[in-house]
Parts: C-alpha cells; structure tokens; sequence
C-alpha cells in the first residue's frame, strides 16, 4: 500500500480549461528541444507539495507568532505593514525588534524560517516538482525550502543535478561559461534553510540588488530572462527588485515569450496587461494551486520521452505498489 498524499486545498473542477497554454505548444516545445527552457518556482509550487506550505504574507505571521517582539506596539506595526503588503519592511522590522537568544539576528531569523519550513515539509505530494524535473532544464527558485532536494535525493538524482544558491560563485561562473556543457540545475537565488543565509528584508535584497555584492548571481539571473523562455510557475511577480531587471532584460531578449502561471486572484486585468506589454511576459491563470501540477503534466505531453525518466518511473513505482 502506498501512504496516501494530503489531500488538495479544495476539490479540483472536473474540467480545467488548457487553452491559453495549448497556444503557446508550439513555443515552449522549441524552446525545450533547443535548450532553451528554464523554470522558475515561486510558493505556489511549494503549495502544491503541500497546501500547509506558507506564503510570503503566511511565512511573515508564522515568524512573528514564533519571534515576537516584546514591545506590543512594535506588534502592531509589523502587522499593518503585513497587511499593506510591505512585505520587506515587515521582515526587516521582525529581524530588528524580536526577542532573540544571541547577537546574530540573521541567524535567528534564518533558524525560524527553517523550523517552520521543516514541519511543513511533511505528507506532501511531488508530482509537480518531478514534473519540471523531467523536462531536465534549469530550475530557478526563490523559495527556501528542500522541497526539490528532497525528491532529488528520493529519485536518485542528486548527484546529476547540482542546488547551488546565490552565494556559490564557481557554480554560478560555471553555469555563464560558454564552453562548458550546460546541464540541468537547481538555482535557489534567494537562499536555502540548508545552506548559508536567506535573503528575507530590505537589507538582504539591497546587498543582493542593489549593491551588487553576488554580481554572478544577478548576471546568471539576467543571462536567463535574456536568452531563454523562462516559466515561472506559482511566481507573483511581483518582486521590488526582480521585476525591474526582467524589464532591463527585454531590451536584450531574443524571440522567446516568458510565460507565468499565475493564480486568478491575485493578478488583475491590468496587472497581466502590463506583463504582456512591458515584460514580455504572457500571463496564464489558474484558480487553485493544487491544479499546477496538471499544467506542467499537460506541456511535459508536448514533447514527450521514450525512454524512462524520473516521473514515469515514480508512476511506474506508484502502480507496482498499488497493485
């Protein structure tokens, strides 16, 4: 018997409309066979592990009712900036006035987010993450959980796909090098609870953006939204920082479209219009994190594989024990 999977956020529609993505086929099955996909996770895809997986303004009350300041009006700030979406001002204000055990208010923080990550990382489902790991193409994320390490190490494949985060600059040069052969990786541009820091408030994203002090990182991040189709799945885009280098990126970009599997509440009309017409980024909404699995299922059907891959072996797997 197979240990059943944690059930989805809500039952799925019977019917899930696939065409805005079935016109763009053509596109991102060249951009796959001529090497030239990359996908980029957000927490969407970490939800569709596992519903109980927090988003940003989720992960920032997690973090407040775990570090909480002692000053009850320091409280109340950090939840209105939560609630006006000033999402870095809250982090960095969580990292400056919560109640810590030693000096390093970095390492606290970091401890908390990854107490948090770990118990969520329970139970889950890892059909999307196989998923885009069977397209064997670069993988960026910003999110700080072990989810792909986890299904890499499960499937066998963790020493054929390297995790690197923003701070290993020879994988990073590696990965710039013309004259190397390109491969598949996993590059967690915002941090991993496993290795090293996170990048969570205003001080972190300006040594990260506007310092410059990884320049690799954002040169690897700029080469990709320039040269490739990147598929950001789960992703709000709706960074401060990100969103202008991938607008700097379009006055250098080739042919390819992004594409962005967005969640129907939270992008408005306007907000995709923009994306169409100043990122070169063509929107496709769904309403429920637990149907992002069946999206990238339905493109990985655009160029199919004959031989057997890391997701066609976990089903073959999952039928032999059923059976």
């Amino acid at each position: 018997m197979t240990k059943p999977h944690s059930p989805p956020a809500q039952p799925l529609p019977y019917f899930i409309d696939f065409s805005a993505l079935y016109r763009r086929a053509e596109a991102i099955s060249h951009a796959h066979q001529s090497g030239n996909l990359v996908f980029f996770l957000g927490a969407g895809a970490s939800k569709a592990f596992q519903p109980q997986f927090p988003n940003w303004p989720q992960l920032l009350e997690e973090i407040l009712a775990e570090a909480p300041p002692e000053n009850q009006d320091d409280r109340g700030e950090i939840e209105s900036l939560i609630r006006k979406g000033e999402y870095l001002l809250a982090a960095e204000a969580l990292k400056r006035y919560a109640v810590v055990d030693r000096d390093d208010r970095d390492a606290v923080m970091d401890r908390t987010i990854s107490k948090i990550l770990e118990r969520k990382a329970t139970d889950g489902d890892p059909i999307l993450q196989l998923g885009v790991l069977d397209f064997r193409t670069p993988i960026v994320t910003t999110n700080y959980d072990t989810i792909l390490e986890s299904v890499l190490r499960q499937h066998d494949l963790d020493t054929q796909v390297p995790v690197f985060t923003f701070e290993d600059d020879q994988e990073i040069a590696a990965r710039l090098d013309p004259t190397e052969s390109q491969s598949p990786y996993v590059f967690k541009l915002h941090g991993s609870i496993k290795k090293g820091t996170l990048i969570i408030d205003v001080g972190d994203y300006s040594s990260l953006y506007f310092h410059r002090r990884w320049p690799r990182a954002l040169a690897l991040l700029h080469h990709l939204f320039a040269t490739k189709m990147v598929v950001f799945v789960g992703f709000s885009l709706s960074d401060p920082e990100m969103m202008p280098l991938l607008r700097e990126a379009t006055r250098f970009a080739g042919s390819y479209q992004h594409i962005a599997l967005l969640k129907e509440d939270e992008v408005m009309k306007i907000q995709r219009e923009v994306l169409r017409s100043h990122y070169r980024v063509d929107p496709i909404v769904y309403k429920d994190h637990a149907e992002l699995p069946l999206y990238i299922l339905e493109m990985r059907n655009f160029h199919p594989r004959d031989h057997l891959t890391p997701l066609r072996r976990a089903r073959l797997r999952g039928s032999q024990l059923e059976g």
